[in-house]
């Protein structure tokens, strides 16, 4: 478009006004020569000249001077001895629109001024610049970059050090790398790579760290001990400890932990070394561990009886409650593990019950939650509610008589499941509690004979079986955020903490856990392409965190892993 003046030549209108980057060049020439300047940064020996509306448009920190009623909103000068210069001249470069000039010498000088000025966009690109860097880093130039993410809450940045760190942990957890760690930057590698390194590894590298410097480390041996489970630790390498390594004998804090942690182990005159398992209906089986051989137990009764309770005691093995022909019953059966006499009918719960928990505690039978009738199909949601028992029933075997005892406080309306088990002086039980549709939390409680006591819990899971095995409970849990596919996880009961364990072999639906001979057992249906069933048997190291199969059986030698017992019934 133009237009005519006269005798004058047409003159083209102006289109977009001033050029792109216009102003930014004037402003940037005008701070060179100081010219309309209105204010200056001092820091050491430097004067910074600029202009007051670039530092408050590009950084909250100035804006927040220059608005509010600080001191330095009516001055023309702020002094700020703390800032580098040559970062402070990069800083102030930035908001004038010109190239950054990063080097490792100051980025992280450069990341935390970022941070004090409120310059976000700055902040984002010290990120990226650190974050293409790891690969090229060793360990402690990692650590760095993961404390200033940590420190000024740059999320990516810290979980992407994390992954690659857990991803290359044999290449950069080398010895002189770790050795050069600083206390708080080990126990922060300890920590995040619990779930990718065993307690053990991670133990051996405590050892390497500590004896680097033995004079000065020494005293945070205990200290770092607390941040593995040691009862994960092979009985070999403890006892080996306690008798050779001058800096443990010299720690009663270290010496009382790896002794509690041996005292935890099973005796090995007291293990469990036979499975007992549910085949269909009431017909049960035991299988040992130690000999691979197989015993049928007298059956039950004619009925098909489903979803029973097992409990194994010293001298018997106990099925309470269960379900025949989709009716829940009371009915409790004994039958000894030191000569076969069959089984024995006992005094019936109080309640008949089906799909509960039981587990010994002190000399009792305690059976808790489960539901009053065979599940309709489909389940409606108000089925939940209106099924769940929320009481709790104790028996007195010497006695032989049932009594109602204190209720579980987590337990009762919208209840997904429940388990129950005893380890060390505790009767705990882990029971899911749903809020709302796949949102769900899993609750830990704990009985010590007089009250219950909620003390850890783990969201979006929901327990499906537990056991106990040296002071730990394992735990096989599915969640609504994990489709079917289940998922184990181990509580220390004394340090209160969760961990999650390596998966299955095979990602598997129904499976039961038990522990026998002193070591943990899984327990499956697998099918072949073909469409036959094999019955599988795995176990898990507890120090390498790993699975491995133990044995396949054919479908009709093993059924459901419900308990282990020490003695062997032949029927």
């Amino acid at each position: 478009m133009s237009f005519t003046t006269g005798c004058h030549r047409p003159v083209q209108r102006p289109q977009n006004g001033i050029k792109p980057g216009y102003l930014v060049e004037k402003l940037q020439n005008a701070r060179d020569i100081g010219k309309f300047c209105d204010f200056s940064i001092q820091t050491g020996p430097e004067i910074f000249s600029v202009h007051k509306c670039v530092l408050g448009l590009s950084s909250d920190y100035f804006a927040t001077m220059f608005t509010t009623e600080m001191k330095e909103k009516y001055e023309t000068t702020v002094t700020l001895d703390d800032i580098n210069p040559d970062v402070m001249k990069e800083i102030i470069n930035f908001m004038y629109a010109r190239p950054l000039t990063l080097g490792n010498s100051d980025i992280f000088e450069l990341f935390s001024a970022a941070n004090y000025f409120q310059i976000e966009i700055l902040k984002k690109k010290c990120g990226e610049y650190l974050k293409n860097k790891l690969l090229a880093s060793n360990l402690p130039y990692l650590m760095t970059i993961w404390e200033h993410a940590n420190k000024f809450s740059m999320e990516s940045l810290q979980a992407a050090v994390e992954s690659h760190i857990s991803k290359n942990f044999s290449l950069l957890l080398n010895e002189d790398d770790i050795s050069s760690l600083e206390l708080y930057h080990f126990k922060v590698v300890l920590k995040f790579l619990n779930n990718t390194l065993t307690d053990e590894y991670r133990f051996k590298k405590i050892m390497i760290w500590i004896k680097h410097d033995l004079a000065n480390r020494e005293e945070h041996l205990s200290e770092l001990f607390a941040v593995i489970d040691l009862d994960s630790i092979p009985k070999s390498i403890l006892s080996e400890l306690v008798s050779n390594d001058d800096a443990v004998m010299r720690s009663p804090q270290c010496l009382k932990m790896i002794i509690n942690s041996l005292a935890n182990r099973l005796p090995d005159n007291k293990l469990e070394k036979f499975l007992f398992c549910a085949n269909e209906g009431s017909s049960y089986s035991l299988y040992d561990v130690t000999t691979d051989r197989w015993s049928l137990l007298t059956p039950l009764d004619k009925g098909k009886r489903m979803h029973a309770s097992v409990v194994v005691c010293d001298d018997g093995i106990y099925v309470i409650g269960g379900e025949v022909n989709q009716l829940s019953v009371p009915s409790v059966h004994f039958i000894s593990t030191e000569k076969d006499q069959g089984w024995k009918a006992c005094p019936q719960i109080n309640e008949p019950r089906q799909n509960c928990s039981s587990a010994l505690y002190k000399s009792c039978i305690y059976v808790a939650g489960g539901r009053k009738h065979f599940k309709p199909e489909p389940i409606s949601p108000d089925w939940f509610v209106s099924e769940c028992l929320s009481s709790v029933e104790c028996f007195d075997i010497k006695n032989q008589k049932w009594i109602n005892t204190i209720p579980i406080p987590s337990y009762g309306t919208q209840q997904l499941s429940l388990s129950l088990v005893a380890c060390g002086n505790y009767l705990y039980t882990l029971c899911c509690k749903r809020f709302c549709y796949n949102v769900c939390t899993l609750y830990i409680e704990q009985f010590d004979g007089k009250k219950w006591e909620k003390i850890s819990e783990l969201p979006n899971e929901i327990p499906v079986q537990a056991v106990a095995l040296n002071k730990q409970l394992f735990c096989l849990c599915k969640s609504p955020l994990r489709s079917q596919t289940l998922a184990l996880f181990r509580y220390n009961c004394a340090r209160n903490c969760w961990k999650r364990c390596a998966p299955l072999t095979s990602p598997a639906n129904d499976v039961s856990l038990c522990v026998a001979n002193g070591k943990l057992y899984a327990h499956w249906m697998s099918t072949s392409a073909q469409g036959t069933f094999k019955s599988i048997l795995e176990g898990y190291n507890i120090s390498a965190n790993k699975w491995t199969n133990v044995k396949k059986f054919a479908v009709g030698n093993a059924g459901k892993l419900l308990a282990s017992c020490s003695s062997l019934v032949v029927g």
